[in-house]
């Protein structure tokens, strides 16, 4: 809800670091996939941090059991020149 409250400002956003977790997105009637749908069409390539130092890319549908940290970028490249992180599709 947050989010989809934020366009002017995800416009000018490059990169986001937030949490999702089916169980609490659930308490308030909306999905995983729902949040990753509106960052996408904000133009957010879509990560998760399967170990420290690296992303790996996720689509829309990605869904969890567990609470889990994710990424979205608009520009992977320069975070990853900037972080020296990896990224894998």
């Amino acid at each position: 809800q947050v989010c989809a409250g934020a366009k002017v400002l995800l416009q000018k956003t490059r990169c986001l670091y937030f949490e999702v977790g089916r169980t609490h997105f659930s308490w308030f009637g909306y999905r995983i996939r729902d949040l990753l749908q509106l960052l996408d069409s904000e133009g957010f390539q879509l990560f998760r941090i399967p170990s420290n130092g690296c992303l790996q890319g996720i689509d829309v549908d990605y869904d969890t059991d567990v609470v889990e940290n994710l990424i979205g970028l608009k520009d992977p490249s320069e975070f990853s020149d900037r972080t020296g992180w990896i990224i894998r599709s």
